[in-house]
């Protein structure tokens, strides 16, 4: 199995790294969320943020989008991850009460926001 190394387009990769995307968009609004899943096996490789930067620009560069913004649920370790990339692009966060029941246990969420202005900053 070849190791994927980056995102080129040009490689060839025999595993599944992750998938992402910009849904439930509301042209109305110029608003959309952001979807990603990350191989538990390739997290921490940079994968996960370098495929953000991509989805961003393609909202705010390509579809035009005002807005893009997600949700994560405390009972996820990614809330960290979402966390630090809503601070790259000097996002708002706010943290939502007992958003997602989960084995028995009322969790938190992380709910987060980027603004097509902030994005174009960095």
């Amino acid at each position: 199995m070849k190791d994927c190394g980056d995102l080129r387009p040009d490689r060839e990769c025999n595993h599944f790294i992750g998938m992402g995307g910009i849904i439930n968009i509301e042209w109305h609004n110029r608003l959309a969320e952001i979807s990603l899943i990350i191989n538990p096996k390739l997290r921490d490789k940079g994968y996960g943020e370098k495929t953000v930067d991509l989805l961003l620009d393609q909202a705010f560069n390509y579809l035009n989008l005002q807005t893009v913004f997600g949700e994560c649920y405390l009972c996820n370790p990614s809330w960290e991850f979402w966390g630090d990339i809503t601070d790259k692009y000097n996002g708002k966060i706010l943290h939502l009460p007992n958003r997602k029941f989960w084995k028995g246990t009322y969790y938190d969420s992380l709910y987060f926001s980027i603004d097509k202005a902030d994005f174009n900053k960095k």
